[in-house]
């Protein structure tokens, strides 16, 4: 959210090619926040400047490089590669359970969130139920985008639901309120604080 805010409104006018390094100087910059955290993942999305289909292929090739360099160096996995900047999602949970069972593809699993899973009156077992073991990623959001914990236990009950539940694929924490975009390593380290003090970590 920060990299995206700082491409549009302070990069744009400097050449691509500046533009770029300073993009991919920040990505650094934040593996490395996420890696000293004690986290192990990181979200990477279909758009730049992360990696972006609409480039040229020569481009293409040497984002991966730069990307699985990054990686390495941080010692961080990629447990989902978002395409939601550039498509629609025209399903809802039961009919996205059913397409990831009918595509039946070992590394193509699903990845919801909780108001998804609210619209679709789902608790947390009957999600990892209906997916039968294709349910990979699962976002986790304080209400108003806060870091886990920040408006009461809601979080850790999804948690420890999702432990019960044997759950053995990845999650999120999303933290999106307006101004974290600021300070954004700040709440990064208030959220792993939070996973450690309830042993999650």
């Amino acid at each position: 959210m920060a990299f995206k805010f700082l491409g549009q409104r302070q990069l744009g006018k400097l050449p691509s090619r500046w533009v770029s390094t300073i993009l991919m100087v920040a990505i650094n910059c934040m593996m490395s926040s996420i890696s000293s955290a004690g986290l192990g993942g990181v979200e990477l999305w279909l758009a730049s400047p992360h990696y972006c289909y609409v480039d040229a292929p020569e481009q293409n090739a040497a984002r991966r490089r730069e990307l699985k360099e990054l990686l390495r160096q941080n010692r961080l996995e990629v447990p989902v590669f978002s395409s939601e900047q550039m498509v629609k999602y025209p399903w809802n949970i039961p009919t996205l359970a059913a397409y990831i069972k009918d595509t039946d593809r070992e590394n193509i699993l699903a990845a919801v969130t909780l108001p998804e899973l609210a619209e679709a009156g789902l608790d947390i077992p009957g999600c990892v139920e209906l997916f039968g073991g294709k349910l990979g990623h699962v976002y986790l959001a304080d209400r108003g985008g806060k870091i886990p914990g920040s408006t009461g236990e809601e979080m850790e009950g999804y948690l420890r639901a999702l432990e019960a539940a044997n759950f053995s694929g990845f999650v999120s924490v999303q933290i999106s309120f307006q101004d974290c975009i600021l300070t954004p390593d700040r709440w990064l380290l208030e959220s792993a604080r939070w996973l450690q003090k309830k042993k999650f970590l």
